[in-house]
């Protein structure tokens, strides 16, 4: 894993959040076709990603990576605040 160069300010989770929104957008991909192809649980992805009715968590970092491989998309797009 690379760190961020210097100057780079990295995103908030609620940004992340809303990045991976806009990769399942514009990839077609679903929520449930995202926790089919990451094994991640529906249930864990909606509370990550949308926040759920049992409120906000993060992601852990395998499973952050594994959405990002599901999604086809650099990690660090994602995660840098000046990268979007």
């Amino acid at each position: 894993m690379t760190t961020p160069p210097p100057g780079a300010t990295v995103a908030t989770d609620s940004e992340i959040a809303s990045r991976i929104l806009a990769a399942m957008k514009e990839g077609g991909i679903s929520l449930l076709a995202l926790s089919d192809k990451t094994g991640i649980p529906y249930k864990t992805l909606e509370r990550s990603i949308k926040g759920g009715t049992s409120g906000h968590r993060s992601l852990t970092i395998g499973e952050f990576r594994a959405v990002t491989f599901a999604l086809k998309c650099n990690p660090t797009e994602l995660i840098e605040d000046n990268a979007a």
